[in-house]
């Protein structure tokens, strides 16, 4: 008999350790080795035209407690942590990048101060910076941490709270960078006493930059009276001799073209244009076509200045080929005036 108890006491144990083993290991872990520490994956977008300012992006991940009025740290399936880790916060920096650069970085959370067999459970989420310009990932991660009798661990990242079914294979966080630009049109004439025309008319047309805010959703025009909206992504303006018109609000990566209409002018020559696009200087010389085509708006200077040059025009050949006549002619009545006075002295 007490050798039949004996037995059945040490398989009681035996379903006791197994039952409890079983709990701590997941069905779809392998016991051979840790899996490699979670990746945080930081990503930002950039318009083109826009260099990034030095920017540290901070992410934490702090121990979850479905009830912070019990003892312990309550995951969401009801069991409690064996125990508070603090996992240090990871950070990522971006500084001078622009559209052209590898705008992804990854760094890693270290799990190797969770030794306790057991199950732990972190909310995951980005810090907002504050920083201007920049739009922040608002979404958050779960990380459940299962530590296995052997001290090896495994871990699971959902979007959900709980649901280990819908699995992540790490945190991905992106971030916008964006700013608002804008652009000066200026007009000058060389010899504007020969121009017919003091007014000149041009036509601006936009479109929408990668990674930017969708300029084709604004109206330009209200805050820019002077801009006539004629579609969608066009607007009209004139200009006189040495006036300029900025036009603020513009997101910066938007692409533009402006076109001069040509002066109604026999006079008319040729147009220069000088153009400033974001920072740099070009010119562009032609007496046709007065267009700048598809260049694009960055957070630098951004002007063009377009200059008429209209030829100087000579008095008329008819004046010219009297002149002599009528200079003989005065100077003839001039002796004839002198004749009379001096001829009346005489008589007198």
């Amino acid at each position: 008999m007490r050798k039949i108890l004996r037995g059945g006491a040490a398989a009681l144990a035996a379903v006791v350790v197994f039952t409890m083993s079983m709990l701590l290991i997941p069905s779809n872990a392998s016991a051979a080795a840790d899996m490699a520490d979670p990746s945080v994956h930081k990503i930002v977008k950039v318009a083109e035209g826009l260099t990034i300012p030095d920017t540290t992006f901070t992410f934490t991940a702090t121990q979850y407690d479905e009830d912070t009025e019990e003892d312990g740290y309550q995951n969401p399936d009801g069991t409690t942590a064996p125990a508070h880790v603090a996992l240090d916060n990871v950070t990522v920096n971006f500084n001078g990048e622009t559209s052209e650069s590898t705008l992804e970085k990854t760094v890693q959370f270290d799990l190797s101060g969770i030794t306790a067999p057991g199950e732990y459970t972190y909310e995951v989420a980005e810090t907002d910076g504050g920083a201007d310009h920049w739009t922040y990932d608002t979404q958050t991660y779960y990380m459940q941490v299962l530590v296995r009798n052997d001290g090896t661990k495994t871990y699971t990242i959902t979007k959900t709270k709980g649901d280990t079914a819908a699995k992540e294979g790490s945190f991905h966080f992106t971030n916008e960078y964006k700013k608002y630009a804008s652009l000066t049109v200026k007009k000058t004439v060389v010899n504007p006493e020969y121009e017919e025309n003091g007014k000149y008319s041009f036509t601006i047309t936009f479109a929408d930059g990668k990674d930017a805010d969708k300029i084709s959703e604004l109206d330009l025009s209200a805050n820019n009276p002077e801009l006539t909206k004629t579609d969608q992504l066009t607007y009209t303006f004139t200009l006189a001799n040495d006036e300029e018109l900025t036009i603020n609000g513009i997101p910066a990566g938007t692409k533009y073209m402006i076109s001069e209409a040509k002066p109604e002018s026999k006079n008319y020559v040729s147009t220069k244009i000088e153009q400033t696009v974001n920072g740099s200087d070009s010119k562009i010389t032609t007496s046709e076509l007065r267009t700048i085509n598809a260049q694009v708006i960055g957070e630098q200077e951004n002007t063009a200045v377009y200059e008429n040059t209209y030829r100087q025009v000579s008095p008329t050949g008819i004046i010219m080929n009297i002149a002599p006549y009528i200079a003989m002619i005065a100077i003839a009545a001039g002796l004839v005036a002198l004749y009379l006075i001096s001829r009346r002295r005489r008589n007198a």
